[in-house]
């Protein structure tokens, strides 16, 4: 039986189910190896409004591997390339005007990847660091850091409290995120501070966005089931903050187990919404002088539902894909393409829309008209 991974209930709407989409790693093609299909499920918990991915057995058994080999970031790990730069950027400015970090010496990392955060810190006076990463080839200390090869659960117990553990984009793949929590519970010191950051998702389920769905991704969080999570499981809620992609919450480690459930709004039409703009950019993809803005999940996700092969120019901001190949196409930089020879501009990510179009396309008579 289905149920929902935060409050349990077995009661809950299906409100996407669409086949064959390629899990999607961030690699390129020459270098992707766990090139495989599985349906895209996304339910929402009548009870407690939760929107989740339903994981089967054999789903969680790719996922695994994935989080395990070399490809378990979907995206730019922080502080590589310009775009790894800008996201250790934006999270580093909003970490650092909600915490104090003179108030603390000690800090987990959960899903640490390369350590860039934790060597900031390092940096900056923490003399007791770990970070938790299934991904890394072995358990080891370095550079004065502890990385742990495992998963974070209410199970791993450390040898001391800290005074701060804190993740980015992890909480969205933990399929038993009740245990997660539990575990920053276990671990922390009674004034401890749990600081995280989630994909944002409330604008994308009213909209219809392509770009909600990853097969990686159990959760999709509001800041109401993040205040139902927290309080739950013991935390009371400092702030959550919504920045362009992202929501960051800072919580404190409380006595307190009173659970805060929250008004449940369904989002029957997603799909609906969704349908509709998967015939919008169909119909922008016929016409064969398009550029595409943003090799990502998303375009994944598109070409996979529309079933088509589409000729296009693939542009990207990130420099770490230039060149490289996506979608059987080669990534270039759009400094390097004169947009006049083009008729239409698909921008993919949607958060991003309005900065890309600054950012990227010159304003004329001429400028190709921009899409999603």
């Amino acid at each position: 039986m289905i149920k929902c991974p935060l409050c349990g209930s077995g009661k809950y709407v299906e409100i996407l189910s669409k086949k064959d989409v390629f899990i999607w790693t961030n690699a390129s093609d020459d270098l992707v190896t766990l090139r495989k299909k599985h349906d895209s499920i996304i339910n929402q918990c009548e009870a407690c409004g939760h929107v989740y991915q339903p994981i089967s057995d054999d789903l969680r058994k790719i996922l695994n591997d994935v989080y395990l080999s070399n490809q378990a970031q979907g995206s730019t790990p922080l502080g590589k390339g310009n775009w790894g730069l800008e996201r250790a950027r934006s999270f580093l400015n909003r970490f650092l005007n909600t915490i104090n970090l003179r108030k603390y010496k000690s800090a987990i990392e959960i899903g640490c990847a390369n350590g860039y955060l934790l060597k900031y810190l390092k940096n900056n006076g923490f003399k007791n660091l770990v970070g938790i990463e299934p991904s890394i080839s072995k358990t080891e200390n370095k550079e004065g850091i502890l990385f742990l090869k495992d998963f974070a659960n209410e199970n791993l117990i450390l040898h001391q409290k800290y005074d701060l553990i804190f993740s980015v984009a992890v909480f969205e793949h933990i399929e038993e995120i009740n245990s997660i929590i539990k575990f920053c519970k276990n671990n922390l010191s009674k004034d401890g501070v749990l600081y995280f950051s989630v994909p944002t998702t409330k604008r994308e389920l009213e909209n219809g966005d392509p770009a909600l769905f990853l097969h990686q991704h159990v959760h999709y969080y509001t800041k109401d089931s993040l205040i139902y999570l927290l309080s739950k499981n013991g935390f009371k809620i400092d702030s959550i903050i919504s920045v362009t992609d992202s929501l960051h919450v800072c919580a404190e480690n409380s006595d307190s187990n009173i659970e805060i459930f929250p008004k449940v709004t369904l989002y029957h039409d997603y799909q609906e919404k969704l349908e509709r703009i998967l015939i919008k950019v169909k119909n922008i993809l016929r016409n064969n002088n398009t550029v595409v803005h943003g090799a990502n999940n998303a375009l994944n996700n598109i070409l996979c539902w529309l079933n088509k092969d589409s000729h296009f120019t693939l542009v990207d901001n990130d420099n770490t894909k230039h060149g490289k190949r996506y979608f059987n196409k080669i990534v270039k930089c759009i400094e390097d393409i004169d947009l006049i020879n083009y008729d239409s501009v698909l921008i993919i990510p949607t958060n991003f829309y309005e900065i890309i179009k600054t950012d990227t396309l010159f304003q004329s008579e001429d400028e190709p008209e921009t899409s999603l």
